[in-house]
């Protein structure tokens, strides 16, 4: 695809003259707008892993969040047994941890395929339920 410098609509690469302006295309300006599209398929891709890289990151922090969350509420019972006050906080702490990490991921996207945004609580597995496409 290349975009014709006149009107800026994107058309098939084998066309000389755009369908919709009729503008008629030199070898100069067909070879510029291939090194556009080009670039712009480079930009394209770069910015499309870099929202992959962040989204990652998210999920990581969640991650973090709610799995040291559930590990101070399961030994909050231990320290319970000695200490009451403790085990008490120990055990509040964890489920703030917990749902802190849960909000955490709802409010950033955490839990939505990178491709089609869809919500995946019910998706178990490297691949979206409903664009197929890996995320993992």
């Amino acid at each position: 695809m290349k975009q014709c410098p006149r009107c800026k609509q994107l058309i098939g690469d084998a066309l000389e003259v755009c369908p919709i302006c009729h503008t008629e295309f030199t070898e100069k300006q067909l070879e510029e707008m291939k090194k556009n599209v080009e670039s712009m398929e480079v930009r394209q891709l770069l910015r499309e892993r870099e929202r992959l890289v962040r989204f990652h990151k998210k999920r990581v922090i969640m991650g973090i969040l709610m799995f040291s969350g559930i590990g101070v509420m399961f030994l909050s019972p231990l320290l319970f047994s000695y200490i009451r006050t403790a085990g008490f906080i120990m055990l509040i702490t964890g489920g703030v941890l917990s749902v802190g990490g849960l909000i955490f991921g709802l409010i950033s996207g955490a839990t939505n395929c990178p491709y089609c945004d869809a919500l995946l609580f019910k998706n178990y597995g490297n691949h979206c339920a409903y664009c197929g496409k890996k995320y993992r």
